[in-house]
């Protein structure tokens, strides 16, 4: 879509459709062994058609509409392959690619002419561009499916398919979706060729060169429609009523785009105000987690693969949003880009209010890759699996929540959905420890915690509430300091707090978001959690949700409380130069593979909490990016140690060995994870971990640096000894491990995008320091430090 737009007509029309239609339509003989998985086809295309013409509805660039309108059309043959209609699939497959050609050629004609791809920004280019008009009608009116177009037989095509493969339900969407389809379609006719505004310059008709492929795409939709009209036998077979439907429905679409956008009967206002709910949900995409959550919960019940493939597909689409919107960010402009506001309770201040700058953008990119990944890594959960992925999802929409929120009650909603989830996912699908967490020094080498899952659970939950205590706290009192009328973060930045008043919400901050970041002496429920979580939980939890505690302390504590955070800041970086230290001693000192990365977890979270305590540009840009960095590595650990105890039944370092042999895959990828987490230059962790030392060694206490690099050569002595004796040393002389599986192939998708991460990042750190530093220079220069 965002190509030029010859290309967006080919890969609309024609790439998109092979790449996964045709494909389908071309190993359908499969498909049909698998009836349960063709009814999950229908029923996921008819929810793609619905909710991507919901999408279409609220776009104001034209090329956006269109591109969302394909994806719609996708559902549709996607639905007519699931309902067993082969046939009626790929016939709308081919029809569908002429009148979309014509529509993206036609709207490229449009963005010639008027410079800007906003149909705001157009207006009464009917009779300025009437060949153009002429033929964007034509492709609008096969879209919507009227009669004789060629769009009108293959629609009816596909609905009868689906009715009579007696899925009504889906049926049902797809019928709704030919309305929506013809109202926003007219939308775009109605309001870039009739409309009341007034395009910039003089547009005209595109030139010879541009408008014969036109109209040679606009002859081919009509003379297709009329030779299906007068000789042609498709839908024949239908109920006789499937083609009145459809087109009422497209007439009414139509009619109801002219009442609101030409003749101005219904007001478009008003309809959004009527139906804020659909419309928030429209405009609010990375939501699609938690609407993965309701879907898993009452559409895959008692299917565990298609619990398992929603996941996979809304887990998937919210990394490829990641993706394009991080690629997407203006790092010229820089701020907080891709803001909304909605009013929520307006007597109190509270709003929807969110929006990404360049700290907050990694962080959702990495919190899109771990929760991608980890679907991936816990393909194999069969217990209950249904209440699992939903809870998971419910976990990352929190995440997600608060790494873009900027109101602060919402803020601590979203905390708090991404927090509780946690005691049920670990209680429930948890490990009991097979071996006790050890002390870190010979005469501590005593067995400490309880633990069981349990226990596990509940000092987690116990401890995590606790923080949530002193972070609601904090952010009442900034909200009444500042008059009771506005949570909103932008609004709270431009405040003036009494210095003493920022001391004591600064230390609130600290203990309450160091709470979920693990920081000493507040780390105890750390590694008991992460040891008995399921091993998505573990990636999540390890390598996203420490990451949300560290964020609240620079978010919230540093961009608002300048005061506070230049008179706590000594003593945060003391902290963590002890965290350092004392989680790289504590990793040394275990025997169970999943505490060792445990507590390299709680050690590397001091390199975190380091970074912002340098108060120095690569300090806090090296804070960021070991947030970046980290988390992707720590996903991947956690991810290898539960493949690893899945099939060793496992995790006594001692008793294992010689594992590179049997399982050479796994052990490559352990190997790499541990030369990005000892600082190997060309690995992501390396750059994090050399900004932060450098920051450290420019900081008002050059002394940090010491300890930070001492945690560096611990962290190599146990991550290189872990290495050595489960997978590339010799196998124990009565070892009990035999012919163990490698990585198979959903683990694989895990492991391999865990890997390239970690590798692209660390070859090529500028594409994540450019965003994050638009974002840390403001803050510095707030803080009155120049970068």
């Amino acid at each position: 879509m965002e190509g030029p737009t010859p290309v967006s007509a080919l890969i609309h029309a024609a790439t998109m459709v092979a790449a996964g239609v045709y494909l389908v339509s071309r190993v359908y003989p499969l498909f049909l062994l698998t009836p349960d998985v063709l009814a999950l086809i229908a029923w996921v295309g008819a929810f793609t058609a619905l909710l991507a013409a919901a999408l279409g509805l609220v776009q104001a660039d034209i090329k956006r509409v269109l591109a969302y309108s394909t994806v719609s059309q996708l559902g549709y043959m996607m639905a007519a392959l699931g309902a067993g209609a082969a046939a009626a699939g790929f016939f709308h497959l081919l029809t569908h690619g002429l009148f979309k050609a014509l529509l993206f050629l036609g709207a490229g004609a449009v963005i010639h002419a008027v410079g800007t791809n906003d149909i705001w920004q157009m207006g009464r280019l009917g009779r300025a561009m009437p060949q153009t008009a002429i033929v964007f009608l034509v492709g609008t009116l096969a879209l919507a499916g009227i009669w004789p177009l060629a769009g009108f037989f293959s629609k009816d095509a596909v609905l009868a398919g689906v009715w009579e493969g007696g899925l009504t339900v889906p049926f049902l969407m797809l019928a709704v979706t030919v309305f929506l389809t013809a109202f926003y379609m007219f939308r775009v006719v109605f309001v870039v060729f009739f409309g009341s505004g007034h395009a910039e310059g003089h547009p005209h008709d595109a030139p010879l060169v541009m408008t014969v492929p036109l109209w040679i795409l606009a002859i081919l939709t009509v003379g297709a429609g009329i030779r299906l009209a007068v000789g042609g036998d498709e839908g024949a077979h239908s109920p006789g009523w499937v083609p009145w439907l459809s087109s009422a429905l497209a007439v009414a679409g139509i009619a109801g785009a002219w009442l609101t956008y030409q003749r101005g009967t219904v007001s478009a206002d008003a309809l959004v105000r009527a139906f804020r709910p659909l419309y928030f949900a429209a405009v609010k995409k990375f939501w699609l987690a938690f609407l993965g959550a309701v879907l898993i919960m009452f559409t895959a019940r008692h299917h565990p693969l298609a619990v398992r493939l929603i996941a996979a597909v809304t887990t998937g689409i919210s990394l490829v949003l990641s993706v394009v919107v991080y690629l997407g960010y203006d790092t010229d402009a820089a701020g907080f880009q891709c803001y909304e506001k909605i009013p929520l309770v307006p007597v109190l201040g509270i709003s929807y209010e969110v929006g990404a700058d360049g700290i907050s953008l990694i962080l959702v990119l990495l919190t899109a890759i771990i929760i991608f990944s980890g679907v991936f890594a816990s393909w194999t959960i069969q217990t209950r699996s249904q209440e699992f992925y939903a809870l998971l999802l419910v976990l990352v929409t929190g995440v997600f929540g608060v790494f873009v929120s900027l109101d602060l009650f919402v803020f601590f909603l979203f905390y708090e959905l991404a927090v509780l989830p946690m005691y049920l996912l670990i209680g429930i699908w948890g490990t009991s420890a097979q071996i006790r967490p050890r002390g870190i020094f010979a005469w501590a080498m005593r067995e400490t915690g309880v633990g069981s899952k349990e226990y596990a659970a509940m000092k987690l939950t116990l401890y995590l509430l606790l923080g949530s205590a002193f972070i609601l706290v904090g952010i009442l009192a900034l909200y009444m300091a500042a008059g009771g009328s506005s949570f909103s973060f932008l609004e709270l930045e431009g405040a003036a707090f009494d210095p003493v008043l920022q001391r004591w919400v600064f230390l609130l901050f600290y203990v309450g978001f160091g709470v979920l970041a693990g920081i000493w002496p507040l780390h105890t429920w750390s590694p008991d959690g992460h040891a008995s979580a399921p091993t998505a939980v573990s990636m999540l939890h390890a390598g996203v949700l420490m990451k949300l505690g560290a964020y609240g302390v620079v978010r919230m504590g540093m961009g608002l409380l300048p005061e506070g955070t230049h008179d706590w800041m000594p003593l945060v970086g003391t902290i963590a130069t002890i965290n350092i230290v004392y989680g790289a001693l504590s990793a040394m000192a275990q025997t169970d593979l999943k505490y060792v990365i445990a507590y390299s977890s709680v050690s590397h979270m001091g390199i975190v909490m380091l970074g912002a305590a340098t108060l120095t540009e690569a300090g806090l840009n090296g804070s960021v990016f070991q947030m970046f960095a980290h988390g992707i590595m720590t996903g991947l650990f956690f991810a290898l140690v539960g493949l690893v105890y899945e099939k060793a039944h496992s995790r006594e370092i001692s008793k294992m060995g010689g594992f590179g042999r049997m399982m050479p895959g796994i052990a490559t990828a352990f190997t790499l994870g541990g030369l990005s987490s000892l600082g190997l230059p060309a690995t992501a962790g390396f750059v994090a971990e050399f900004l932060t030392f450098l920051g450290a060694w420019r900081s008002a206490h050059a002394w940090w640096l010491f300890p930070a690099v001492a945690g560096t050569f611990l962290t190599a002595i146990y991550v290189l000894r872990v290495v050595k004796q489960i997978f590339w040393g010799p196998a124990p002389a009565h070892g009990e491990f035999h012919d163990l599986p490698d990585a198979r192939g959903p683990e694989w998708v895990a492991l391999v995008l865990l890997m390239f991460v970690i590798v692209l990042f660390g070859m090529v750190p500028a594409i994540a320091i450019g965003p994050i530093d638009t974002a840390t220079v403001p803050l510095l220069t707030r803080l009155g430090i120049r970068p």
